[in-house]
């Protein structure tokens, strides 16, 4: 794809206009939503290792975070199950 782009640009486009259609491209990936951008952010830095078996956020801190499913397990509250059965439709 990054061959195709530059097959795509006219030579007489300066640095800044490749900026401008560089950071064009990543909104229109959606990646100008602040929530998916945070949301990957947090995958990148806790759930992807390096070939050491070293995350980011381990490299970083300096010691191994705890568990990122069991923090959003703590942090989300998980509905009670209905009293009822679901009713079927008459019809």
């Amino acid at each position: 794809m990054r061959v195709q782009l530059a097959q795509q640009v006219p030579e007489s486009l300066g640095q800044s206009d490749l900026v401008i259609i560089s950071l064009r491209n990543h909104q229109l990936r959606g990646l100008a939503n602040p929530r998916k951008q945070a949301c990957l952010t947090a995958v990148h830095n806790f759930l992807l290792t390096r070939p050491d078996g070293t995350t980011a956020a381990e490299r970083f801190l300096g010691q191994k975070p705890r568990s990122m499913f069991a923090a959003v397990l703590e942090s989300v509250e998980i509905p009670p199950a209905p009293l009822s059965p679901p009713r079927r439709a008459v019809g």
